[in-house]
Formats: structure tokens, sequence, C-alpha cells
């Protein structure tokens, strides 16, 4: 299985940027914690699966 790598892979703080399926809203988390926990909290608290968005 081959790591996953963001797209800019330039520095260590690379960051996932998807929007929120419920209200729209940009969620950005570090690209580590989000291939770790596959998912993120949008800030209006609704929870947004990262499996799509890493692949």
């Amino acid at each position: 299985m081959l790591p996953l790598m963001p797209e800019n892979s330039s520095s260590d703080k690379d960051l996932v940027e998807v929007k929120c399926p419920e209200c729209g809203e940009v969620v950005r988390v570090p690209f580590e914690k989000a291939e770790r926990e596959m998912r993120a909290r949008c800030p209006r608290g609704h929870d947004v699966p990262l499996v799509k968005a890493l692949f």
C-alpha cells in the first residue's frame, strides 16, 4: 500500500481542504490528522468524512 500524499507536498504543514456536505463551510485539516482520523468537524459542528478527499 502506498502512503497517501497531499497534492502540494512542499511543506510539513500541508492541509486538506474540503467543503462540509451539510452547510458548505470550508474545512481545513492538517494532512497528518486527516490521514489518521479520516474525519473532521466543520466550524458549525458537522462531522465531515474525509475518505473520498484523501484518495
